[in-house]
């Protein structure tokens, strides 16, 4: 994540990078969601949205059950994040 964290600071796209370009969508998400960007917040806005990209793959993946209990499960999961 340090080369995304780097382009987006920079301003730079992800596009032209063979290692990085695979996040390049992600990345113009997060650019376009959030009005300002900088060194003082960028590590806890990737932290946030890397948690969201892994509460999506848990909710696809069908880890917890959609149950009540499976809800409360997912959800102290996801506090913990």
């Amino acid at each position: 994540m340090a080369g995304v964290k780097k382009a987006i600071l920079a301003g730079s796209s992800l596009r032209e990078d063979e290692r990085l370009s695979s996040h390049a969508d992600w990345a113009d998400g997060i650019v376009r969601k959030y009005a300002h960007i900088d060194a003082s917040n960028i590590d806890s806005i990737l932290q946030d949205e890397i948690g969201l990209v892994f509460r999506r793959v848990l909710e696809d993946a069908g880890v917890f059950k959609r149950t009540p209990e499976g809800q409360k499960a997912f959800d102290r999961f996801t506090a913990s994040l």
